[in-house]
């Protein structure tokens, strides 16, 4: 857990806006206890925070919010699917770089896309990872892919295709 700490808060350095957290309190344990009880890694919550970075500093990516500090980070809700936790869509697994893009830096590359055409290029993207569930879905609904928007019908479209 103190890794993740430490990680969260070396951005602190990279530019204003970042809020720090001071310490690992009850409810942060709680909740990075929480995510490895789901299967996440300390790593996997490093990463996804590595990408959060990104968004929250880098020009070419939009946010609107203020800074949160960890706790607020983690236990996030997804404004669209309130049974996923924000932090999910920063996994690199899970990062869709075209959702975040400013619509400036969007303009720049004079490509604009539909929300349509997003969610295509999402399926593609998970298309991988539901082909390797498709065998066990178990184990699919285990995993945070399950909640994702459009997943069963994914699966019902892949298991149409085997047949």
């Amino acid at each position: 857990m103190k890794e993740i700490l430490e990680h969260w808060n070396s951005y602190k350095e990279k530019g204003s806006g970042w809020q720090g957290q001071r310490a690992i309190d009850y409810t942060l344990e709680t909740l990075i206890k929480e995510e490895f009880s789901r299967g996440w890694t300390a790593q996997d919550i490093m990463d996804a925070i590595s990408v959060f970075a990104m968004i929250f500093f880098e020009d070419r990516y939009y946010w609107s919010y203020g800074g949160w500090n960890l706790t607020t980070w983690l236990k996030r809700l997804d404004r669209d699917n309130k049974k996923l936790k924000r932090w999910y869509s920063w996994h690199p697994n899970n990062f869709v770089e075209e959702v975040w893009l400013s619509h400036d830096f969007k303009d720049a590359q004079t490509k604009q896309i539909t929300k349509e055409e997003l969610y295509e290029r999402q399926k593609e993207h998970y298309r991988e990872q539901y082909e390797e569930y498709i065998k066990d879905l178990d184990t699919l609904k285990k995993s945070v892919l399950w909640n994702l928007p459009g997943c069963r019908e994914l699966i019902e479209e892949l298991k149409g295709t085997e047949k």
